[in-house]
């Protein structure tokens, strides 16, 4: 992706060189970054509307289910239980 001049380090001039410096650096400082790097094809599918896999759309509901089910867990709980 990079193409460095040196093989054991990337240099900001190559960073702007290979003309993908932004993504790079996401990748490597950002976990969000690199989550929607590795499942771009995923979200260029779902932001399709989806037409025709419904993979897209089980991996995107995938992500938020466990936000949701902890956050209904943490309602049906009684803090006296706790």
């Amino acid at each position: 992706m990079v193409r460095p001049s040196d093989p054991l380090r990337i240099t900001l001039t190559d960073l702007v060189s290979c003309g993908q410096g932004d993504t790079v650096v996401s990748i490597l400082v950002d976990l969000n970054g690199f989550w929607t790097y590795e499942n771009r094809e995923v979200l260029v599918t779902a932001s399709d509307g989806g037409g025709g896999s419904g993979a897209a759309a089980s991996a995107a509901d995938a992500a938020s289910v466990p936000a949701a089910a902890a956050t209904a867990a943490d309602e049906d709980e009684d803090p006296a239980d706790i």
